[in-house]
């Protein structure tokens, strides 16, 4: 989790304080009012203040794009684990009668151009492993509250689609 910005800039006055020889630079009590009224000041004492400041802003910008860095990654690992049961799961629910897949170069995988929940004709999908390590894979679809079948040509598509 990233330091807020006076975390740093406090962090680098003690490492300042700890060296020696710029032991009699030390400041008083800074705020944000005091560094914009140092902007002014010919103090090398402010100088170095600001710049302090300026840099311990610069390091909370890094460390608060690496946290949300961390976390895209984090969510696309979550949901990117592919070739289990939970992700054909999904896959087959995303399942779009009558349309193309096209292959999207950047993300490196399959998906329809467009989504069209109306022609999303899967509605119910249980998934269970063979000892073998093929998949059972059985779909329904609705018509009403009556769970139905899916035709022959709806069953190729879906085949068609899960091999893709």
């Amino acid at each position: 989790m990233a330091r807020t910005i006076g975390q740093i800039y406090e962090q680098m006055v003690n490492d300042k304080d700890n060296q020696t020889p710029l032991q009699t630079l030390a400041p008083s009590q800074d705020t944000q009012q005091q560094l914009l009224n140092d902007l002014n000041s010919t103090s090398k004492v402010a100088i170095w203040r600001l710049l302090f400041y300026t840099v311990a802003s610069a390091i909370w910008l890094h460390e608060t794009l690496f946290d949300l860095y961390k976390k895209e990654v984090e969510a696309k690992i979550s949901n990117g684990v592919w070739g289990t049961v939970r992700w054909y799961h999904a896959q087959v629910l995303k399942f779009q009668y009558s349309d193309t897949l096209m292959y999207h170069a950047v993300l490196q995988q399959y998906q329809y151009p467009i989504t069209d929940p109306s022609k999303q004709i899967v509605k119910r999908c249980s998934i269970r492993e063979q000892v073998n390590g093929l998949l059972l894979i059985k779909v329904a679809k609705l018509s009403g509250s009556n769970l139905l079948p899916l035709d022959t040509a709806e069953q190729s598509a879906l085949n068609s689609y899960i091999k893709q």
